[in-house]
């Protein structure tokens, strides 16, 4: 498994994808999957164009946060990108805008079985970014659990 990091505090956001994602493709080659964390004070759509500029067809998941642990400690500014390339690295990704209640007739409509194993059924991993202000947290940490 190759990887790379990047992180960027220029203050265009475009260019903060863009210089981020460089620096750790440059490191990781072509990822299979990218991971991005911007904080709020940039316009996510424009770093997510410029990282997508530099990924090409990578999977990638991310979230927006207040700060990102750096070698140098907590930045309140910025852009970090981790990007993983491997053989047998394969990344799925999945978006579930609303979680039932528990009590819901729909809760059985949140599979998260499914990204758990990979095709051979041997176990995978999951990495999951809720929405902190999100609704029924707890029914998809009973579903993972």
């Amino acid at each position: 498994m190759q990887v790379g990091i990047g992180f960027s505090q220029d203050i265009k956001a475009l260019q903060a994808g863009k210089s981020a994602a460089k620096q750790a493709v440059k490191q990781s080659g072509q990822p299979n999957i990218t991971f991005l964390f911007t904080t709020g004070n940039y316009d996510p759509a424009e770093v997510l164009a410029g990282v997508q500029s530099v990924i090409g067809s990578s999977q990638l998941v991310g979230a927006s946060t207040y700060g990102i642990i750096t070698r140098s400690g907590v930045c309140t500014s910025g852009v970090g990108v981790c990007c993983l390339r491997g053989a047998t690295i394969r990344a799925v990704t999945h978006l579930q805008k609303q979680f039932p209640a528990a009590s819901s007739k729909h809760r059985d409509k949140i599979k998260i079985e499914h990204l758990l194993q990979q095709n051979d059924g041997t176990p995978g991993t999951v990495f999951v970014f809720p929405h902190g202000l999100g609704n029924n947290i707890s029914t998809l940490l009973r579903q993972l659990h």
